[in-house]
């Protein structure tokens, strides 16, 4: 990495911090350049506008998904098992969890916000994992119809009470052996 993308990842970094803890609408350019310690010609920079920056910020998140490969498991149900676990895990993470709660909050004021959640946090992925469950169709060992409507349906069960409960700070993150029952 180069002095710009360290730069670009610092401010970025800096903007989740900020659009966190008050919001995408109630963190201004200005604010973010005092945090990093520069001006906003600064941000301008690296990013074009307040959107392009968290479009960065949500990126860098959706950035790291650690599914499963199906190579490794010689049964569909155990690829199953561990991309539900990664699933949980993944929706219970504390970034995943305040973007849910930062797109819900702006979303009426700020409807790019739910598209951009939408395309880079929850459907990632989704297309890799379609083509697995198709193949699973094709082979009777899931019931046939759409691979896409399918992974939807999935994702949305492992989302459940963890994840909601989280995001309506309920509770704290849950246990490996929560997870694991989730899971199941």
């Amino acid at each position: 990495q180069g002095s710009g993308d360290l730069k670009r990842a610092k401010i970025a970094g800096i903007a989740k911090e900020l659009f966190f803890l008050r919001g995408y609408a109630g963190t201004s350019m200005s604010q973010i350049a005092v945090q990093v310690g520069g001006s906003k010609g600064t941000l301008y920079n690296y990013f074009h506008s307040k959107e392009d920056l968290l479009l960065a910020v949500i990126k860098a998140i959706a950035c790291a998904p650690n599914l499963p490969d199906p190579q490794n498991f010689p049964e569909f149900r155990s690829y199953l098992e561990r991309l539900a676990r990664a699933t949980v895990e993944r929706l219970t993470s504390p970034d995943i969890i305040s973007m849910h709660r930062l797109a819900a909050a702006e979303a009426l004021h700020c409807p790019d916000i739910g598209r951009i959640f939408q395309d880079e946090i929850w459907g990632h992925g989704h297309g890799e994992i379609a083509k697995v469950f198709k193949v699973a169709m094709n082979e009777g060992v899931l019931r046939q119809g759409d691979p896409a409507e399918a992974v939807e349906v999935f994702f949305e069960l492992c989302s459940g009470s963890l994840a909601r409960r989280m995001i309506w700070n309920l509770r704290g993150p849950p246990t490996a052996a929560e997870v694991e029952k989730e899971a199941r």
